[in-house]
């Protein structure tokens, strides 16, 4: 019978790779590995000189007794009477950010000694100094994500980078584990906790408090929500496409979906609001108070979509569309009796397909604003019976800009082109105003949390397309 000797295996000490991509190109599934022979100190990556991936001496230095000797730019220090490269680190940056201490040739980084104060990052990762290996070493609350393909903090992007599944995308943060109630299709908690949460949004928000979050499942939440009074209250859902989405709607007849009054606060976003039935009832209702609506989706109301008086008002990378009928007296949006002081945002808004009573305008509606509103890299067109108009405006005080709009005269900024078709109130491919919202526009991200932008500019309206 044949005997097997035992086989083992060591490491080649001629065998180098300075950087992830030359260790790749090995064939191998080694990390860096530096030359720590003083004699042969030099990596030949690229096989320059020889075989690649090899240690071999520093076959560019010479010998030198002052740093006058030293005419070649990539050895221009005198160190023991040989042309090297650093002294310290700060000579050194990635791909090579360390100086070797006896070859005093730059190289891979050992460990978080090498890259104390290196512009690269405090962190030693496969040779380079980086900012970041893992989350643990993003202390920022505003940069929680160490993202893989650079390694450097970032603010977060989807609830699920997030401990507590809820990211504020708008600053990049997570939310805390004390600020969040948890509401699920089919729950049965009563203190709305993570492992146990509340059944209803209704029931999270006799919780609430002053200031709250109220993170919400997918699933359809049949209910009227009203926020009144000295609070804060935050309903954030898990979407607003066409799988995967938290819907609310209209629980009570003739009634509003959500309703903010008397001084409250209310943010809402990742959320369908639909199915107010009645010609007062509209999706989102806010009365001397302030109200927040980001990326999601008003649709399908029968009194109207958003409807604005007295309030402070943010309406960002929002679907509002298919609202309004023949005996509702707005469409899309109603911005009513604003007064100087008053703060209002539109931007990244898709206004479509939305109707009103015969001769009204469906699409904005601005009545007595007494301050300056751009309606910005925004879409408001087909809306209403009035096909030639789709901003109403009392004093010339709502003012697109950078926009879609379908009017005989949209204004020096904007185009009137037919933006479609849509689907679920997104861009088709290849529409025809991709890339046309404002240059000068820093959101960086649309109603899907989807990277803006995607091409050359960003597009406008809430959805960017790939």
């Amino acid at each position: 019978m044949l005997a097997l000797a035992a086989c083992s295996t060591r490491r080649n000490p001629d065998f180098c790779c300075s950087d992830p991509a030359s260790c790749g190109a090995s064939g191998t599934d080694v990390d860096v590995v530096p030359c720590l022979d003083p004699t042969r100190s030099f990596c030949d990556d690229n096989g320059a000189h020889g075989a690649p991936r090899t240690c071999i001496a520093d076959p560019i230095s010479s010998e030198c007794e002052a740093p006058g000797d030293c005419t070649n730019p990539a050895r221009p220090l005198c160190i023991g009477n040989r042309c090297v490269e650093c002294a310290d680190g700060a000579a050194c940056d990635n791909p090579t950010p360390a100086c070797n201490a006896d070859t005093h040739l730059c190289g891979p980084c050992t460990g978080p000694d090498d890259c104390v104060g290196d512009p690269g990052g405090g962190e030693c990762l496969v040779g380079a100094c980086v900012e970041c290996a893992d989350a643990s070493d993003c202390a920022e609350l505003t940069a929680p994500v160490c993202e893989p393909s650079d390694h450097a903090c970032r603010g977060c992007r989807l609830d699920g980078e997030c401990a507590t599944g809820v990211c504020d995308r708008t600053r990049g943060s997570c939310a805390a584990t004390d600020e969040v109630l948890y509401v699920a299709a089919g729950g049965t908690g009563l203190n709305c906790t993570r492992a146990a949460p509340c059944g209803t949004i209704n029931g999270a928000l006799t919780l609430a408090g002053g200031s709250r979050i109220i993170a919400i499942g997918p699933g359809t939440f049949t209910e009227t929500l009203i926020v009144t009074g000295n609070r804060t209250v935050r309903l954030h859902g898990a979407g607003a496409g066409a799988v995967g989405a938290t819907t609310i709607t209209a629980g009570v007849t003739n009634t509003s979906v959500l309703v903010v009054s008397g001084g409250a606060t209310l943010t809402i976003e990742n959320l369908v609001v639909s199915g107010a039935s009645g010609a007062s009832a509209s999706g989102v209702r806010c009365t001397d108070a302030s109200v927040t609506v980001r990326r999601s989706r008003i649709t399908a109301n029968s009194g109207g979509g958003v409807s604005v008086a007295r309030c402070n008002v943010e309406l960002v990378n929002d679907i509002i569309d298919l609202n309004g009928g023949p005996t509702s007296s707005f469409g899309g949006v109603l911005l009513n009796d604003l007064l100087v002081g008053v703060t209002a945002t539109f931007a990244f808004n898709t206004v479509i397909n939305n109707a009103a009573f015969t001769a009204t305008i469906a699409g904005v509606t601005c009545s007595q604003v007494n301050l300056t509103i751009p309606l910005e890299s925004s879409i408001v067109y087909g809306n209403g019976a009035i096909t030639d108009r789709e901003i109403a405006d009392d004093g010339n005080s709502c003012v697109a800009m950078h926009s879609v709009v379908g009017d005989v005269t949209p204004g020096p900024t904007n185009i009137n082109t037919n933006p479609g078709p849509f689907t679920n109130g997104h861009l088709g491919a290849g529409s025809p105003v991709e890339g046309t919202a404002d240059a000068a526009a820093t959101l960086d991200h649309d109603l899907d949390g989807d990277l803006r932008p995607a091409g050359t500019g960003r597009d406008p309206g809430a959805d960017e397309l790939p």
